[in-house]
Protein backbone atom coordinates (compact mmCIF):
# COMPACT_ATOMS: atom_id res chain seq x y z
CA UNK A 1 0.00 0.00 0.00
CA UNK A 2 1.35 3.27 -0.88
CA UNK A 3 2.17 5.74 1.75
CA UNK A 4 -0.04 7.99 0.33
CA UNK A 5 -3.45 5.88 0.98
CA UNK A 6 -2.05 4.57 3.75
CA UNK A 7 -2.46 8.23 5.07
CA UNK A 8 -5.79 8.43 3.71
CA UNK A 9 -7.42 5.23 4.97
CA UNK A 10 -5.84 6.16 8.78
CA UNK A 11 -7.40 9.75 8.00
CA UNK A 12 -10.78 8.06 7.15
CA UNK A 13 -10.69 5.57 10.36
CA UNK A 14 -9.39 8.53 12.98
CA UNK A 15 -12.29 10.89 11.28
CA UNK A 16 -14.87 8.51 13.13
CA UNK A 17 -12.65 8.22 16.56
CA UNK A 18 -12.58 12.02 16.88
CA UNK A 19 -16.31 11.69 17.48
CA UNK A 20 -16.11 9.19 20.39
CA UNK A 21 -16.10 10.17 24.03
CA UNK A 22 -12.78 11.00 25.41
CA UNK A 23 -12.70 7.50 27.50
CA UNK A 24 -13.51 5.57 24.54
CA UNK A 25 -10.90 6.65 22.40
CA UNK A 26 -7.25 5.39 23.77
CA UNK A 27 -8.85 1.61 23.61
CA UNK A 28 -9.88 2.35 20.07
CA UNK A 29 -7.26 3.74 19.08
CA UNK A 30 -5.19 0.83 21.15
CA UNK A 31 -7.62 -1.86 19.38
CA UNK A 32 -6.18 -0.30 15.79
CA UNK A 33 -2.77 -0.42 16.85
CA UNK A 34 -1.82 2.72 16.27
CA UNK A 35 0.19 4.27 19.20
CA UNK A 36 -1.30 8.09 19.65
CA UNK A 37 -0.50 10.40 22.49
CA UNK A 38 -2.89 12.70 23.27
CA UNK A 39 -0.55 15.63 21.65
CA UNK A 40 -0.69 13.78 18.39
CA UNK A 41 -4.58 13.09 18.44
CA UNK A 42 -4.84 16.72 19.43
CA UNK A 43 -2.99 17.39 16.01
CA UNK A 44 -4.71 15.25 13.98
CA UNK A 45 -8.27 16.39 14.96
CA UNK A 46 -7.18 20.17 14.26
CA UNK A 47 -5.83 18.81 10.90
CA UNK A 48 -9.58 17.39 10.46
CA UNK A 49 -12.48 19.47 9.17
CA UNK A 50 -15.05 19.83 11.51
CA UNK A 51 -19.00 20.34 11.34
CA UNK A 52 -21.12 20.98 13.99
CA UNK A 53 -24.88 22.38 13.72
CA UNK A 54 -25.81 25.67 15.62
CA UNK A 55 -27.70 25.16 18.65
CA UNK A 56 -29.69 27.64 20.51
CA UNK A 57 -31.31 27.50 23.53
CA UNK A 58 -34.69 26.02 24.41
CA UNK A 59 -36.08 22.63 22.68
CA UNK A 60 -33.49 20.78 20.56
CA UNK A 61 -34.48 19.58 17.28
CA UNK A 62 -33.39 16.18 15.97
CA UNK A 63 -30.34 15.00 14.18
CA UNK A 64 -32.11 14.51 10.32
CA UNK A 65 -30.64 11.49 8.35
CA UNK A 66 -30.93 10.69 4.87
CA UNK A 67 -30.63 7.51 4.83
CA UNK A 68 -29.72 5.13 1.53
CA UNK A 69 -30.69 1.87 0.88
CA UNK A 70 -32.97 -0.69 1.85
CA UNK A 71 -30.98 -4.33 1.74
CA UNK A 72 -30.54 -6.62 4.07
CA UNK A 73 -27.65 -4.35 6.17
CA UNK A 74 -30.23 -1.30 5.92
CA UNK A 75 -33.09 -3.09 8.44
CA UNK A 76 -30.12 -3.30 11.51
CA UNK A 77 -28.81 0.23 10.80
CA UNK A 78 -32.17 1.65 10.75
CA UNK A 79 -33.59 -0.23 13.56
CA UNK A 80 -30.66 1.37 15.31
CA UNK A 81 -30.94 4.58 14.07
CA UNK A 82 -34.88 4.83 15.10
CA UNK A 83 -33.90 3.85 18.42
CA UNK A 84 -31.93 6.65 19.22
CA UNK A 85 -33.11 10.22 20.92
CA UNK A 86 -33.12 13.24 19.14
CA UNK A 87 -32.16 11.39 16.02
CA UNK A 88 -34.92 11.38 13.09
CA UNK A 89 -34.32 8.88 9.80
CA UNK A 90 -36.04 12.17 7.58
CA UNK A 91 -35.53 10.58 4.11
CA UNK A 92 -34.40 7.48 2.04
CA UNK A 93 -33.36 7.00 -1.21
CA UNK A 94 -34.12 4.06 -2.63
CA UNK A 95 -34.51 1.82 -6.04
CA UNK A 96 -37.73 2.35 -6.67
CA UNK A 97 -38.82 -1.57 -6.55
CA UNK A 98 -41.61 -2.80 -4.65
CA UNK A 99 -39.24 -4.35 -2.18
CA UNK A 100 -37.30 -0.75 -1.05
CA UNK A 101 -41.03 0.72 -0.86
CA UNK A 102 -42.47 -1.61 1.31
CA UNK A 103 -38.75 -1.00 3.27
CA UNK A 104 -39.65 2.75 3.51
CA UNK A 105 -43.25 1.84 4.24
CA UNK A 106 -42.76 -0.58 7.29
CA UNK A 107 -39.86 1.79 8.83
CA UNK A 108 -42.34 4.89 8.39
CA UNK A 109 -39.67 6.88 6.88
CA UNK A 110 -41.89 10.03 5.89
CA UNK A 111 -40.04 11.61 2.76
CA UNK A 112 -38.96 8.88 0.18
CA UNK A 113 -37.03 9.45 -2.75
CA UNK A 114 -36.31 7.27 -6.03
CA UNK A 115 -34.14 10.24 -7.43
CA UNK A 116 -30.66 10.75 -6.62
CA UNK A 117 -30.57 14.60 -7.33
CA UNK A 118 -34.19 15.26 -5.64
CA UNK A 119 -33.06 13.07 -2.50
CA UNK A 120 -29.39 15.28 -2.23
CA UNK A 121 -31.12 18.72 -3.15
CA UNK A 122 -33.48 18.51 0.14
CA UNK A 123 -33.83 21.12 2.67
CA UNK A 124 -33.75 19.65 6.67
CA UNK A 125 -30.92 16.64 6.09
CA UNK A 126 -27.97 17.07 8.70
CA UNK A 127 -26.41 14.02 7.49
CA UNK A 128 -26.41 10.59 5.48
CA UNK A 129 -25.62 7.59 6.70
CA UNK A 130 -25.47 4.87 3.00
CA UNK A 131 -26.03 1.06 3.67
CA UNK A 132 -25.65 -0.69 0.06
CA UNK A 133 -23.57 -3.31 -1.58
CA UNK A 134 -19.72 -2.35 -1.96
CA UNK A 135 -20.22 -2.21 -5.75
CA UNK A 136 -22.40 0.66 -5.38
CA UNK A 137 -21.19 2.66 -2.41
CA UNK A 138 -18.84 5.13 -4.26
CA UNK A 139 -21.19 7.15 -6.45
CA UNK A 140 -23.51 7.70 -3.66
CA UNK A 141 -21.10 8.41 -0.97
CA UNK A 142 -18.98 10.50 -3.86
CA UNK A 143 -22.32 12.55 -4.69
CA UNK A 144 -23.35 12.88 -0.42
CA UNK A 145 -19.80 14.06 0.27
CA UNK A 146 -20.32 16.39 -1.80
CA UNK A 147 -22.72 18.12 -0.39
CA UNK A 148 -20.40 19.04 2.56
CA UNK A 149 -22.14 17.05 4.85
CA UNK A 150 -20.45 13.74 6.89
CA UNK A 151 -21.52 10.70 5.71
CA UNK A 152 -21.56 7.44 7.88
CA UNK A 153 -20.83 4.25 4.90
CA UNK A 154 -21.53 0.77 5.68
CA UNK A 155 -18.38 -1.30 5.19
CA UNK A 156 -16.22 -1.54 2.89
CA UNK A 157 -15.51 2.09 1.43
CA UNK A 158 -15.18 1.53 -1.71
CA UNK A 159 -13.56 -1.71 -3.52
CA UNK A 160 -10.07 -0.81 -3.50
CA UNK A 161 -7.49 1.42 -1.80
CA UNK A 162 -8.10 3.93 -5.35
CA UNK A 163 -11.64 4.18 -4.55
CA UNK A 164 -11.09 4.79 -0.85
CA UNK A 165 -8.71 7.66 -1.28
CA UNK A 166 -11.36 8.98 -3.98
CA UNK A 167 -13.78 9.27 -1.22
CA UNK A 168 -10.94 10.95 1.75
CA UNK A 169 -9.98 13.41 -1.19
CA UNK A 170 -13.91 14.01 -1.72
CA UNK A 171 -14.47 14.60 1.68
CA UNK A 172 -11.63 16.81 2.24
CA UNK A 173 -12.22 19.43 -0.94
CA UNK A 174 -16.33 19.50 0.65
CA UNK A 175 -14.97 20.58 4.35
CA UNK A 176 -16.85 17.20 5.56
CA UNK A 177 -15.96 13.70 6.50
CA UNK A 178 -16.63 10.29 5.89
CA UNK A 179 -16.83 7.84 8.63
CA UNK A 180 -16.66 4.00 7.81
CA UNK A 181 -18.62 1.38 10.47
CA UNK A 182 -17.03 -1.86 11.50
Amino acid sequence: MSPGIKKSAQRLILSGIRTLPESARKPMLDYIGMVASERSLQRFQDSMPSWSRRETDGEKRPVNVGFVGAGNYAHHHIKILQSLNNVTVHSILITGSERSRSFAVHYQVPHVFSDQDAFLAQAGVDCFVIVVSAWNILPLAMACLATGKPVLLEKPAGVSPAETLQLCEQADAHGTYGMVCM
